[in-house]
């Protein structure tokens, strides 16, 4: 399955001085297959090739099939070639003769007047005129034109084709993050009707939110592998966060394209995963203290609506960029301080901290290749952990499991 992500598709840039140069040499390549039709109409014999391009002439029929005057001409210009004289010449000499004569024909006949010049001239200007709006940009770095031609074709969509795929990949999923059931069941019906109705592996933007560490990107990555598509994970508590999303105007010094657009030009899909982590740092409420939006919410706002997405227009190309196929996941640690405008654009799903038998089962993971029964004494007691601590994250518990296999159960050197 397959999408346009630029649109209009691109043509290649070209000034105005190149376009006139296209339109002349066209249009004498027309009149040059008229005048030749109009020369084998009159009976005087000429064949070209196929494509009225090539400068080979022949003449069709034997040297005394013509009238005596052609066979006189051709005699002379044979003559004053250098050449010796015969009753028949062969077909080289004639097609030589001839083809000298025809040339010089053609030339006079297709002499280009100011009127024919002036005609040209005007259709070069409209030519360039529409091309420009769908050309690549002026004055792009190294390679990105390339890159930009390259993807203003169809863009294939990563991910499950089948429902019986969407089925198996939401399992995989569950398998990873049970505690995560909540947002996994809903997304998974979402994406296997999508499927179903011949969309594609769509999933609405969805928000996961609760307790610090509890694993909440887990999920999108997780999802981004098994899918096979690029995961981007934006910080919303960076001053830069709005211009990593949209991109930055071509003015600024440090402009460049939103990292959804890149990733969709480095990797050629259409859909990548976008986590925007935090997003309750940006702040409370939908204005700013000087009565405007937040440029990161601005920018949200515009992508998590399909709609909008697919009519959005980067700043750094300038171009229109169909993004309605990516896939938002927003995480937050607190639902009071997120945009409530945000909050009417995606599936909220609260996720639940993870159980000690959910902890278990991430250390078990974990230390899949040592001893069995000392990666299930480790899960024992870093779940015991879990249980008596609620403050502990799962950042720590990853960082004990690698403790665990880099330094305490790694052999010892006496």
């Amino acid at each position: 399955m397959q999408t346009f992500t630029i649109h209009p598709p691109l043509v290649a840039p070209s000034s105005l001085r190149e376009t006139k140069a296209h339109v002349k040499e066209r249009y004498l390549r027309v009149r040059r297959l008229v005048f030749l039709a109009r020369l084998q109409a009159l009976g005087l014999l000429w064949v070209v090739d196929s494509e009225g391009t090539s400068q080979r002439v022949q003449v069709s029929g034997a040297f005394d099939d013509l009238s005596s005057d052609t066979q006189g001409e051709i005699m002379a210009r044979l003559a004053a070639a250098g050449l010796e004289e015969s009753s028949a010449p062969t077909s080289w000499e004639v097609h030589l003769a001839l083809s000298a004569r025809l040339e010089r024909t053609i030339s006079e006949a297709l002499r280009i007047g100011s009127r024919a010049e002036a005609m040209i001239r005007r259709r070069a200007e409209r030519l360039h005129a529409c091309r420009a709006p769908h050309s690549v940009p002026a004055q792009l770095r190294p390679g990105e034109a390339e890159r930009l031609m390259a993807a203003s074709g169809p863009i294939p969509l990563a991910g499950p084709r089948s429902v019986h795929a969407v089925d198996e990949l939401w399992a995989a999923v569950h398998a990873t993050a049970p505690w995560m059931e909540s947002a996994s069941a809903r997304l998974y019906r979402a994406m296997r009707g999508a499927v179903a109705g011949g969309r594609g592996p769509f999933m609405p933007p969805v928000l996961l939110w609760g307790a610090p560490g509890i694993g909440k990107t887990t999920l999108p990555r997780r999802l981004g592998a098994l899918m096979n598509t690029p995961v981007i994970e934006i910080d919303a508590g960076l001053s830069t966060a709005a211009f990593r999303v949209a991109g930055a105007d071509r003015t600024w010094a440090s402009s460049h394209p939103g990292d959804p657009i890149e990733a969709i030009l480095r990797h050629r899909v259409a859909n990548p995963i976008v986590v925007v982590n935090e997003i309750d740092r940006v702040g409370g409420g939908s204005l700013k203290s000087g009565g405007t939006r937040s440029s990161l919410a601005d920018a949200l706002l515009t992508l998590l609506d399909r709609g909008s997405a697919a009519g959005f227009r980067c700043p750094y190309f300038g171009l229109g960029f169909d993004m309605s196929a990516i896939t938002w996941v927003l995480t937050a640690n607190t639902l009071d301080a997120v945009d409530p405008v945000l909050l009417s654009r995606v599936m909220r799903v609260e996720i639940p901290r993870p159980a000690p038998v959910h902890v278990a089962q991430i250390v078990r993971q974990g230390l899949g290749d040592l001893d069995t029964g000392i990666a299930s004494e480790a899960a024992r007691l870093v779940a015991a952990r879990w249980d008596s601590d609620p403050r502990m994250t799962l950042r720590q518990v990853a960082a004990l499991v690698a403790r665990l296999r880099d330094g305490d159960l790694a052999p010892r050197l006496h």
